[in-house]
């Protein structure tokens, strides 16, 4: 696991997260505040001050499984953007994991908090890692990635606009880069850029 600047055991204060019990994760708040919120499945969650994305990116590295129709972002407003993909998997998808990876640019971009791959179907049927639920609570309501696997046929994001976070982030421009992987061979990837303002 990746650690962030000021990760480890003390108080609440820096960066930092681990998928530990007791350890610090974002800014100022500890993993178990989370751990208790899902277990009740009331994530504790804030609409961020201010988040837009700003450019998203799909590439299927294996066009006989997996194919984008489109991968683009609506613009509602100069502030407002929403995020809409469709794909198809061409094939039953029974064995899938996600590579999840934040980045935050600072003379291109650098790891941030977090870098790991997990299951995604036992996720799907437990949901009891507090970060990959953060990012699920995101496209639950607006996506057919929200049910057990297998996976097959037409897939679709849309008009994903709403960002909500359990922590504040620090202004500036991250990437969030997702590697999907199938019976153990990377599919597809879905890059998500975005900016955000702490205090907006």
């Amino acid at each position: 696991m990746v650690m962030g600047p000021g990760s480890g055991s003390g108080s609440g204060s820096g960066l930092g997260l681990v998928l530990g019990k007791g350890i610090k994760v974002g800014i100022g708040m500890h993993i178990s505040n989370v751990q208790r919120s899902a277990a009740a499945d009331k994530p504790l969650t804030q609409e961020a001050p201010f988040v837009k994305m700003t450019n998203v990116v799909c590439e299927s590295y294996n066009k006989s499984w997996a194919v984008f129709h489109y991968c683009r972002l609506k613009a509602y407003s100069r502030n407002k953007t929403s995020l809409n993909i469709n794909a198809t998997f061409l094939h039953p998808a029974n064995k899938v994991s996600l590579g999840l990876k934040l980045m935050k640019r600072e003379n291109g971009y650098k790891p941030f908090l977090f870098d790991f791959t997990i299951d995604a179907c036992k996720f799907l049927q437990r949901r009891n890692n507090p970060v990959i639920k953060m990012f699920y609570e995101l496209i639950r309501d607006v996506s057919t990635l929200n049910h057990s696997c297998p996976y097959v046929g037409l897939q679709v994001v849309s008009d994903l606009h709403r960002i909500t976070f359990p922590v504040p982030f620090p202004t500036g421009d991250y990437g969030l880069f997702l590697d999907f992987i199938f019976d153990g061979k990377k599919q597809f990837c879905v890059n998500i850029y975005v900016h955000m303002v702490e205090d907006f």
